[in-house]
């Protein structure tokens, strides 16, 4: 019985870690989610900012122009490094989506784990319940083994003088 309730108590752990794993491959998920549609908007508004801003340059002294140029590269370079970022995100989500799944499985391994250990829990109490008292101490349970042995014993066929192997002798 006690080690019945060592192994449901292990299984209950297993199961809850199972849970927590799962439910922290979820969050990694919806926070790979969530940045890989920041960075895609991020990318989006630079792109948008660039064509802009390459529309508005008139004609200017040169100096002005040389600053609206650089601003203009400055601005196509955090375009390019927001792509960068969303094309991270999104392979980190596949990842995540992968991890999910594997907490899942496990997740449903250890739940069905749990069952078992909590069906073989209660047949062991019914077992315990159904045994008599007396037999649940060592002594009882020496005592019950004395008899058994003392059946088998008394069962046992005695020796027959008479058969063919024993009715021989030697020469």
């Amino acid at each position: 019985m006690k080690r019945e309730a060592r192994r449901l108590k292990l299984a209950r752990r297993q199961a809850l870690l199972a849970e927590v794993s799962q439910r922290a491959a979820m969050l990694s998920l919806a926070n790979a989610l969530a940045e890989e549609a920041r960075s895609e908007t991020l990318a989006s508004r630079s792109r948008d900012l660039v064509k802009i801003y390459q529309g508005k340059v008139a004609a200017q002294d040169a100096g002005s122009l040389a600053h609206k140029g650089q601003f203009a590269v400055a601005i196509g370079r955090l375009a390019h490094d927001a792509e960068q970022a969303r094309a991270d995100a999104s392979q980190q989500a596949l990842w995540q989506v992968e991890a999910l799944g594997q907490a899942q499985t496990r997740a449903r391994r250890q739940s069905e784990h749990l069952e078992q250990a909590q069906a073989v829990y209660v047949d062991a109490r019914e077992r315990l319940r159904e045994e008599p008292l007396a037999l649940r101490s060592p002594a009882g349970k020496r005592r019950l083994a004395r008899n058994v042995q003392d059946d088998e014993q008394s069962k046992a066929p005695s020796p027959d003088h008479s058969s063919p192997d024993h009715s021989r002798t030697a020469p």
